[in-house]
C-alpha cells in the first residue's frame, strides 16, 4: 500500500483492542515514520480512558478496502469539549501493518520481502553483460546487444533461507529509455516469526550489512507475507520498521577527487564471500556475544552520520574493544585461575585472613590486555607482523590510548591525556575499521581482499600510515566482477 508522508488519510476505526467500534479518525505517517492516529467523537462509556494509556491493537478501515492494523499505540493526548460527554484522542505508534485485511497482534509470519540502503552495492551483482561493443555505442549502435539475466545469491542459514536478487528493470520517458537495477531480498524464516521477534531477527541482518560498508544501513521497505504454498496467502506492508530510512550510502556521494567506481571498491559485498551461508551462520552465532560491541560501533556510525565530533566517539571505540574482547579472552578460566591462586595465598596467611578473603576479588581481564589483543588481531590480518615486532613498535601508542581511555572514563583522575582531540578522532575511526577487519576475517573474507578493499578507503589508509606507519599496497586487480562491470557507471 502506497502512502505519502505527513498526509492525513481518513479512516474508520472498527476495533480498539477487542471492542468493536465505528469511530471516525485520520491516520498520518510523519517524517520519522511514526503513525499518528487522531480519533474523533469517542463515547465516554466506550472504555476507561483515564486508565487506558496503551492500546495493543487498533484496526482501521481506509479507502478502497485498505486496512491498517496499529500495534501498541500510545495515547498522547485526550481532548474533551465543554458541554459534551464525547472526546477526541491522539495516538502514536511505530508499528502499523497495512494491507487488504487486518492481522492479529499475535500473528506469525514466515515470508519477508526487504529493500535496504543501496542494495545493489551491498549485494554486488550486475544483471547486465556490457560487452566491448557497449563502449563504442555511438559507432556501432546498430550492432549493440546487452545480454540480461536475473542474478541471485542464495544463503541457507539457521534463521532461514535468504535470497538476494538484482533484477533488470527499465523506465520509459518521453524521450528516453533508462536501464535500471532493482535489488530485492527475500527471507523465508525457518520458523514463523511473531511481530515482537521480527525486529531483532532482521536487525541481525542489517548489522551484518553495516560491517560490509562501515555505515548505518536501514530497511526502507518491508513486506510481510502470511500463508503457505499460495493457500490463504496475504501480503502486508510494514510501516515504520525504520524511523530514519537511508536510501544511499554516503561514501558514494563522492569526496571531490575520486570517481564512484573508485569509491565503490572500498565497499565489501555479499558476492565477496565464497560461502555466504556459512558466513551468515557464523555472524548469527557471533552477534549475541558481541552485541554490546556492535552497539558501540553503531554509536560511532551515528556520530559520523550526523557529523558529531566529541570525546564520546573515542570512548565508544574503547567500549567496542571491551565488548569484542569477550569473544576470545576466556573470562571464566581467568577467574578460575585467580581463585586457585587466591586460595593458595590465603592458606599461608595467619593474620588478616578474613579481610583478604573479603577484599581480594577478581576484577576481570584488564583493559590493556583487551586493547592489545584487539589491535594485534587487526594487524595480523593487514601485515602478518609477529607479536613481538608489533608491540616493540607500537607499545607506546597503545599505552597512550589506554591512558586516555582511563582519563575520559574516570574524569576525577589527575592524570593528563596524551592524545590531542584530532588524534582521538583518528583513533575512533581506526578502531571502528579494526572492528570491521576482525569480524570480516572471522566470517571468511581473506586478508588479501580485506587489504585490497581498504586501500580504497582514503581515510583509513592515511590514518594507518600516520599513526601506525602502515602503508597498504595499491592492488593491481580488485577481484570483484561487480567492480569491473560497474566501472562504466562511474562519475566524478
Amino acid at each position: 500500500m502506497k502512502y505519502k508522508l505527513n498526509e492525513n488519510m481518513p479512516v474508520k476505526i472498527i476495533f480498539i483492542n477487542e471492542t468493536e467500534t465505528a469511530l471516525n479518525a485520520t491516520l498520518r505517517v510523519n517524517d520519522k515514520y511514526e503513525t499518528i492516529i487522531e480519533v474523533f467523537d469517542i463515547p465516554e462509556n466506550l472504555f476507561d480512558f483515564h486508565a487506558q494509556h496503551t492500546f495493543e491493537r487498533i484496526v482501521a478501515q481506509g479507502k478502497e478496502n485498505s486496512c491498517f492494523t496499529i500495534i501498541n499505540a500510545l495515547r498522547e493526548k485526550t481532548t474533551s469539549f465543554s458541554g459534551k460527554s464525547n472526546y477526541n484522542m491522539a495516538l502514536r505508534s511505530s508499528i502499523v501493518i497495512a494491507g487488504d485485511s487486518s492481522v492479529s497482534s499475535n500473528e506469525c509470519f514466515r515470508y519477508f520481502d526487504i529493500k535496504v540502503t543501496d542494495g545493489v552495492e551491498l549485494i554486488g551483482l550486475c544483471p547486465y553483460d556490457f560487452n566491448e561493443k557497449w563502449t563504442d555505442f555511438h559507432l556501432n549502435f546498430y550492432e549493440l546487444t546487452i545480454p540480461i539475466d536475473i542474478r541471485k545469491i542464495v544463503a541457507n542459514t539457521k534463521l532461514g533461507k535468504w535470497t538476494f536478487y538484482v533484477i533488470p528493470d527499465s523506465q520509459f520517458d518521453k524521450e528516453s529509455l533508462t536501464l535500471k537495477f532493482s535489488p530485492r531480498i527475500h527471507f523465508e524464516s525457518e520458523l514463523p516469526l511473531p511481530l515482537e521477534k521480527l525486529h531483532s531477527t532482521l536487525r541481525k541482518f542489517t548489522s551484518f550489512l553495516e560491517i560490509l560498508c562501515g555505515e548505518l544501513v536501514t530497511i526502507n521497505e518491508l513486506t510481510i507475507n502470511s500463508g503457505e504454498n499460495n493457500k490463504n496467502y496475504r501480503s502486508h506492508d510494514y510501516v515504520g520498521f525504520s524511523n530514519f530510512p537511508l536510501d544511499k550510502l554516503k561514501l558514494l556521494n563522492g569526496n571531490g577527487n575520486d570517481s564512484t567506481g573508485y569509491l565503490r571498491k572500498a565497499i565489501f559485498k555479499l558476492s565477496d564471500f565464497e560461502d555466504i551461508s556459512s558466513s551468515l551462520n557464523r555472524w548469527f552465532d557471533l552477534f549475541d556475544s558481541i552485541l554490546m560491541a556492535h552497539g558501540a560501533y553503531q554509536r560511532i556510525l551515528l556520530d559520523e552520520d550526523v557529523g558529531l565530533l566529541t570525546e564520546n566517539k573515542f570512548l565508544s571505540a574503547m567500549q567496542l574493544v571491551e565488548g569484542y574482547a569477550s569473544v576470545d579472552l576466556d573470562v571464566a578460566n581467568s577467574r578460575e585461575e585467580f581463585e586457585i591462586r587466591k586460595k593458595k595465598i590465603l592458606n599461608n596467611v595467619t593474620e588478616g585472613k578474613e579481610f583478604l578473603e573479603k577484599c581480594c576479588t577478581f576484577s576481570g581481564i584488564t583493559f590493556l590486555k583487551q586493547l592489545k589483543a584487539f589491535t594485534y588481531e587487526s594487524f595480523c590480518v593487514l601485515t602478518g607482523q609477529s607479536k613481538s615486532k608489533f608491540f616493540e613498535k607500537h607499545d607506546k601508542l597503545i599505552g597512550a590510548i589506554k591512558n586516555d581511555r582511563d582519563v575520559y572514563t574516570h574524569s576525577s583522575q589527575s592524570v593528563s591525556p596524551q592524545l590531542d582531540i584530532l588524534q582521538l578522532y583518528d583513533m575512533a575511526s581506526i578502531f571502528k575499521d579494526f572492528y570491521r577487519i576482525n569480524v570480516l576475517s572471522r566470517l571468511g573474507i581473506k586478508p588479501e581482499l580485506i587489504c585490497k578493499r581498504l586501500f580504497f578507503s582514503r581515510k583509513f589508509h592515511a590514518s594507518m600510515e600516520k599513526h601506525f606507519g602502515v602503508t597498504l599496497q595499491n592492488p593491481e586487480i580488485v577481484s570483484s566482477e561487480f567492480d569491473s562491470k560497474m566501472w562504466l557507471f562511474s562519475q566524478q
